[in-house]
């Protein structure tokens, strides 16, 4: 389990892209590939209010990291989707809908071993968001010839920390 926030731009009625430091809960999976390398997963849930929805966000990638007695220290990249409950329809001011957009989560984390089953987690790093832009960018070309849709990627600051229990 693991407490984790998430500053997002999210919208709602009079506030299109508004940033919103979300707090939530969730738990992370680790599966240990060599003595360097994990599998990392991660999926938080941050509740929303009742003007603007809840978020979801889902991460599956690697850790890499060195480990000492009491001690871990780790680098980590994980591709995932972020879920928005309710986010605007693009071109409109007050048609919502829901959204999943592709994340790319770039972060470290620290790691305290209290006990031979029991560990504390400190994690920071910057979540990677591919946007649907309302309206083009000048410095972005279009998705493609067959669409004139406009994409932007915003890096959002995230931390989770909490207790993870190890087999």
């Amino acid at each position: 389990m693991q407490l984790a926030t998430l500053n997002l731009p999210m919208d709602w009625q009079g506030c299109a892209g508004c940033r919103v430091t979300a707090t939530g809960i969730g738990f992370d999976l680790d599966y240990r590939l060599t003595r360097l390398v994990y599998l990392d997963s991660e999926l938080n849930f941050f509740p929303g209010t009742p003007e603007r929805g809840a978020v979801e966000e889902g991460l599956l990638g690697v850790k890499v990291g060195h480990t000492a007695r009491s001690w871990g220290v780790f680098a980590q990249l994980r591709p995932g989707f972020v879920h928005y409950e309710k986010t605007l329809l693009p071109g409109s001011s007050s048609e919502y809908e829901d959204a999943t957009r592709f994340a790319f989560d770039v972060g470290g984390s620290v790691e305290y071993y209290a006990s031979r089953h029991s560990t504390i987690r400190f994690n920071m790093g910057t979540t990677f968001i591919h946007y649907l832009a309302g309206r083009p960018d000048p410095r972005q070309p279009p998705v493609s010839v067959l669409s004139d849709d406009y994409y932007a990627t915003q890096g959002n600051f995230r931390a989770t920390t909490g207790y993870v229990f190890r087999f």
